[in-house]
């Protein structure tokens, strides 16, 4: 039996996808250990053995066809692979839809921007920062020059004599590379940078620290020390970085503090009543928040200041010239119903509050009825507003349920200290008509 020409093309042009996969596999030993999530080749090798088999399905299709219907045999064909175009057209449509409907806080991606966007609008001048994971950061990064160190986007040099000899380390501190920044689970980090040798803990500064919902990961940024410098975790910071990453990041990875599950929040603070959460934290999907706790001994050892503070909406606002309300951020403006619309609130004390029983009050409503709100005396209870003293910083993260009968909108939010005795505090920020006493802070999207 004879082979047609177009036999031969079909067995050639698959012949050649096979084998330059697998020559790509077997003469670069690092694809086969690592680089097998780089989709190039794969992709390359389906998209050939895709088109050639809708074609052959479209020639066996048309000669069924001229049999049945000789004369629209090849508008038969064309509307065959059409179809089969279409389908695959809808099928990624609908998966790139899901993925920009999806809930952006589990989203690693945003973690990536929001890394980049940190980078970009932090660190000075031109900055060398080395990473894993560069392309997002690459882009949200924008002046800064993103070196990528996992080996199949770098040079020739730096993979056979740094990388495949286990000297990152060195190749960081000759090219002048102060900066590195990477995902990796919890307990990898307690050993610094793990990759093609080791950097340790006490040669980096963590300048911020962003914690994956998935509950073990964390996206994290550093600074590298040279050779023959070590510091502390927890000391002072000498340039731009976030505090509360640092206290996070001593309490999740060193065990310095303890770290207490929301619901064992009130027992802990019944067998130590010194405690204080000083920070909390969303870890995963569906979980409730987990609070770092020291006594205030050491919350007051930390001498926390507003600079050192990585605080996205600013609000500066004076309550009663005591207490300053110095931002309010959320995890996220757009919370689907049924979720949970995170906040955190960042305070500075400026002389003795006001003696009294304060609370402190969210106020989340489109128009009475049918809204939600949250109250609470100061740090989850524990550590009221009246016992503030002048100089602290206090950062409080909230989780407020969205009950899944509200009807979606668009919701303002409007903060308030409140005292049965005397009413709202005053404040130095503008007059809100709909709820007078508060401010507005933001705007949440319910949907």
């Amino acid at each position: 039996m004879s082979i047609s020409p177009w036999s031969w093309f079909c067995f050639i042009l698959t012949f050649f996808g096979i084998v330059h996969n697998l020559l790509l596999g077997l003469l670069n030993p690092y694809f086969t250990l690592y680089g097998t999530w780089y989709f190039t080749p794969q992709l390359m090798l389906y998209s050939i053995v895709l088109g050639v088999a809708t074609i052959s399905w479209a020639r066996v299709f048309a000669r069924l066809v001229s049999k049945l219907a000789p004369s629209h045999s090849l508008l038969l064909k064309h509307a065959f692979v059409m179809i089969l175009i279409s389908v695959l057209i809808v099928v990624n449509v609908h998966w790139y839809s899901g993925v920009i409907k999806a809930d952006s806080r589990t989203s690693m991606i945003l973690t990536f921007k929001r890394a980049g966007e940190w980078m970009h609008t932090h660190l000075p001048g031109v900055q060398r920062i080395a990473t894993l994971s560069s392309g997002f950061v690459n882009y949200f990064a924008e002046r800064h020059y993103v070196i990528n160190l996992d080996g199949l986007m770098n040079d020739y040099r730096y993979f056979y004599e740094y990388l495949m000899r286990n000297r990152v380390p060195d190749y960081l501190y000759d090219e002048g590379i102060s900066y590195f920044a990477d995902y990796a689970p919890l307990e990898e980090w307690r050993h610094g940078i793990n990759w093609g040798g080791n950097v340790p803990l006490s040669r980096l500064g963590l300048l911020r620290m962003w914690i994956i919902p998935d509950g073990s990961h964390v996206y994290a940024i550093w600074r590298v020390h040279p050779p023959g410098i070590e510091r502390d975790i927890l000391d002072p910071c000498t340039g731009p970085c976030d505090r509360l990453s640092q206290i996070q990041f001593a309490a999740l990875v060193l065990n310095r503090y303890a770290v207490i599950d929301d619901d064992q929040l009130a027992s802990y603070c019944q067998n130590h009543p010194d405690a204080v959460v000083v920070a909390s934290i969303w870890h995963q999907v569906g979980a409730s928040l987990r609070h770092v706790m020291m006594s205030r001994h050491e919350f007051c050892s930390l001498q926390l200041k507003a600079s050192e503070l990585d605080i996205v909406t600013k609000v500066n606002v004076v309550f009663a010239d005591s207490i300053e309300l110095l931002g309010f951020d959320a995890a996220s403006w757009s919370v689907a119903r049924g979720q949970e619309f995170m906040f955190t609130r960042y305070w500075r004390v400026l002389q003795a509050p006001p003696k009294g029983n304060f609370t402190i009050d969210v106020y989340i409503h489109p128009n009475l009825p049918g809204w939600l709100w949250h109250r609470d005396s100061g740090a989850h209870g524990t550590l009221p507003l009246s016992e503030w003293k002048p100089g602290d910083i206090i950062v409080e993260t909230y989780s407020v349920p969205v009950p899944i009968d509200i009807k979606p909108g668009l919701y303002p939010v409007h903060l308030g200290i409140y005292s049965p005795e005397t009413g709202w505090l005053p404040h130095n920020g503008p007059l809100d008509p709909i709820r007078p006493g508060m401010i507005f802070v933001g705007t949440l999207e319910i949907r």
